[in-house]
């Protein structure tokens, strides 16, 4: 297939797994053999729900993940993180996909993450002590928590906090999803590898780097 595709196309495609998000929905989790389930609440504090009593069938997640695959090729919003056999991680605009399906998983299987809450780092309401340091000694700072707490929604507002007091900010992300403003570039490992990507950020000259889902022991 060449050329692109016509908006009403991707809009179209894209929808189809928007359908299965309301406002207070984290992410929508599709297997095969099972009702779609969804996250929803607020960072915190998720409850897992079923959406509909119907089967989700095999064939009907195929479809599904080659229309999500073939807008993320053409989309220019969008991007295929990685493509291995029975395994796919997309950045779909704002939503996040991970397709697994046999042989990597017993079943096949689509999960969708989209963030739902932006925040700029004010809305936190941090001590006027701890933004001082965060303004004059920010040297090393490490965000951690239990899945779905707001860690990357807290490093997206670090980022923009940095870049707009008059700093070069980068990201680096696997998969790269910080929901950030135009002025700050993201980066993904470079041929799989933090280190190398690292290596080329340093020649950047960047005044802060954000790595958000840091996973391994060596990409620290």
């Amino acid at each position: 297939m060449t050329g692109t595709l016509d908006d009403e196309f991707e809009t179209e495609e894209i929808m189809k797994l928007e359908a299965f998000f309301d406002d207070h929905t984290m992410s929508v989790h599709l297997v095969e053999n099972n009702p779609p389930r969804a996250k929803r609440g607020e960072p915190g504090n998720w409850d897992l729900v079923e959406l509909s009593d119907r089967l989700l069938t095999c064939e009907e997640l195929e479809i599904l993940a080659e229309a999500i695959m073939e807008s993320a090729r053409y989309d220019k919003a969008s991007f295929i993180e990685i493509e291995e056999h029975g395994a796919a991680v997309v950045q779909l605009r704002n939503l996040r996909i991970a397709i697994a399906k046999p042989p990597f998983a017993d079943k096949m299987e689509i999960s969708a993450i989209r963030p739902i809450t932006k925040l700029n780092i004010e809305d936190y309401n941090l001590s006027p002590k701890l933004m001082k340091r965060l303004e004059t000694r920010a040297e090393g700072i490490l965000v951690s928590g239990s899945p779905g707490s707001g860690k990357s929604t807290f490093a997206a507002a670090l980022a923009e906090f940095y870049s707009r007091k008059g700093n070069v900010v980068k990201t680096l992300e696997q998969p790269r999803d910080l929901q950030v403003t135009e002025d700050i570039v993201q980066y993904s490992p470079l041929d799989g590898s933090m280190e190398k990507a690292a290596d080329i950020l340093l020649l950047v000259r960047p005044d802060y780097v954000i790595y958000d889902e840091l996973r391994k022991t060596a990409d620290f």
